[in-house]
């Protein structure tokens, strides 16, 4: 089971209302194997995070990246057509489209819309989708989605508060010459130097 679900469901019923989005709970899915991503992943964290991800070319079950499109993509896009804001879906450059897959020119890549989750997979199916052209267009629509949140969290103090003692400053204790552990003192004037 994915286990951030309850994390998310609580987080996106508490917190995204007051931001004005709508809760996305009910998008989670508890048995897709997505990725630990956070909402406060940099683009470089997200970029690391979803190379790691399988997918293996034409393998379809058990993709996380189409796991991913399939469970995220396509109803957050559902969502902001309905609310009249398709032009938001930055990762589908049509608007029937629920993804718009840029391949490299360099190795003959073309530029495909797909219509729906499985058009997709039956296309990487095939292998007319290369992986890594696939890893890149998810990976630049989870950047796009987290940006304008990210953005609205960094304005709220209360937010940021939590954050820094959700998760403080990790200071290094360099090693003292001679390669022996630095006494308590030692740590406390190496960690006021790196503060």
């Amino acid at each position: 089971l994915f286990p951030y679900t309850t994390l998310f469901r609580s987080f996106s019923e508490q917190h995204l209302a007051t931001l004005g989005y709508p809760s996305l709970s009910h998008l989670m899915h508890p048995t897709v194997a997505f990725p630990d991503i956070s909402f406060l992943d940099s683009p470089a964290d997200v970029k690391r995070k979803l190379k790691g991800v399988f997918c293996a070319e034409g393998e379809v079950e058990g993709n996380g990246v189409l796991s991913i499109v399939r469970h995220l993509l396509v109803p957050i896009g559902a969502l902001f057509v309905e609310q009249g804001r398709a032009a938001d879906r930055v990762w589908a450059d049509e608007e029937s489209a629920i993804i718009t897959i840029k391949g490299d020119p360099k190795f003959g890549g073309a530029t495909v819309h797909y219509g729906s989750a499985d058009e997709l997979d039956k296309a990487f199916a095939a292998k007319e989708v290369h992986p890594g052209d696939l890893k890149t267009a998810v990976t630049n629509a989870l950047i796009a989605l987290l940006a304008p949140l990210q953005a609205d969290l960094e304005k709220d103090a209360e937010f940021a508060k939590i954050t820094a003692e959700a998760y403080p400053v990790v200071v290094k204790v360099a090693k003292v010459k001679g390669g022996k552990k630095p006494s308590p003192e030692q740590e406390q004037q190496i960690g006021r130097a790196h503060v």
